[in-house]
């Protein structure tokens, strides 16, 4: 996908990807009526897609608007000057099917950088690092 309108936000939102304090740099945004609503950094133990929506939904909450859910979240990981892939983990899916209509992801591929999904047809079988290490843990007790 090479839509300009998600390249230009892409950029836009990747400047600030060195505010994130882990090794694999990610950001997210919330989009509503093309316009960004919310930026977030991942954080160790948070992915930023997830972080960016919940942050979201607070913010509308607190503002009593009725419809709260996101029409669009964009995520991208940038490193070296390249997009890396940042299809969301399967938890992050999972969390988010309730409140986001549409996901676009950095896929790492330089002549198709982005792809867009509707969330409910998203399917990862990835678990992040954090969590198989959770899992690790409860299991060989």
């Amino acid at each position: 996908m090479k839509d300009k309108k998600v390249i230009r936000i892409a950029s836009l939102i990747s400047r600030s990807i060195e505010k994130s304090t882990t090794v694999r740099k990610h950001v997210a945004a919330v989009i509503q009526n093309g316009k960004i609503q919310i930026i977030r950094h991942n954080t160790p133990g948070i992915h930023a897609e997830y972080l960016a929506v919940l942050d979201y939904l607070k913010i509308k909450k607190d503002k009593k608007v009725a419809k709260t859910s996101c029409k669009t979240v964009i995520v991208i990981r940038y490193e070296n000057g390249f997009y890396k892939n940042s299809k969301p983990c399967h938890e992050c899916i999972c969390k988010l099917k309730n409140n986001v209509k549409n996901i676009i992801y950095s896929t790492g591929d330089r002549y198709n950088p982005f792809c867009k999904e509707k969330i409910h047809s998203l399917e990862n079988k990835w678990q992040s690092n954090l969590i198989r290490k959770v899992k690790d843990c409860v299991y060989h007790r």
